[in-house]
């Protein structure tokens, strides 16, 4: 990825993943769970206007090979690297705004890989698969394979008003957050070549464990803090935790 090429953002929620948790009130906030998988917990950060990245990005042709190699430590210029990898392909008024993001860091199991290699098919060429070692360290199981590191990354930001709520001012501060977050990564998109679209809302819901409000037929997220009034997002990259939290960082600070 580059935050680059092994970065992609995805905001069309399927119901593949999704658990049974409801509420009867949109309102109503179940008590806190331990998310699943998690790596890195919850940061809140806020990004600057107009900064080093309020640039819009579009996902390079799929012939396109002259990828730039990501770092792999946890270092200052790992991390202005990891930023740097991102093209600056034109800018947006709207990404020139100030905003409040959260992240969180998860691995990726088994239940994620089957899902994601569906969305991304290139997930496969991302995962190389090794032998793990079999019980006592000797030799290797037959029938086990152990994949290397691939990172899912739900983000959220908080909205002036609930998504519960309908009309087109709803609407539009949907595309403002979805701006923000498609500034910053390869944008997994309808004219991307895949199977199926990775679901937010039930990824969201089964890693961060949140509670689920039902308005309308549609499932709609409830926050720990922010109730149903902010806005949820992924990536997935291979880059490493602590790369990520440099580069996220270096993204909120830089002008």
């Amino acid at each position: 990825m580059t935050v680059a090429n092994t970065c992609h953002w995805a905001a069309n929620p399927t119901d593949h993943l999704k658990e049974s948790t409801s509420l009867a009130s949109p309102t109503r906030v179940a008590p806190p769970r331990e998310p699943r998988h998690q790596l890195v917990a919850p940061r809140t950060l806020a990004f600057r206007p107009a900064d080093l990245l309020a640039q819009t990005r579009r996902a390079p042709a799929p012939h396109d090979t002259k990828r730039p190699v990501l770092p792999t430590t946890a270092t200052t210029t790992g991390a202005a690297a990891l930023v740097k990898a991102i093209p600056q392909d034109g800018g947006d008024a709207e990404a020139s705004r100030g905003f409040t993001l959260e992240y969180s860091v998860h691995a990726c199991s088994p239940r994620f890989q089957r899902e994601v290699a569906l969305v991304f098919p290139q997930f496969r060429t991302l995962n190389s698969t090794k032998p793990a070692p079999a019980k006592g360290g000797k030799g290797a199981a037959p029938t086990t394979t152990e994949t290397s590191d691939l990172y899912i990354v739900p983000v959220c930001q908080p909205t002036h008003r609930s998504l519960v709520a309908v009309g087109a001012d709803i609407e539009g501060e949907k595309d403002d957050k979805l701006i923000n977050v498609s500034t910053r990564a390869w944008v997994r998109d309808e004219g991307t070549v895949s199977v199926s679209f990775y679901p937010d809302v039930a990824g969201c819901q089964y890693l961060l464990r949140y509670a689920v409000a039902t308005a309308d037929g549609c499932s709609v997220l409830v926050h720990p803090r922010w109730d149903t009034s902010f806005y949820p997002a992924t990536f997935f990259t291979t880059a490493p935790p602590k790369v990520i939290e440099a580069a996220v960082q270096q993204m909120a600070t830089s002008q």
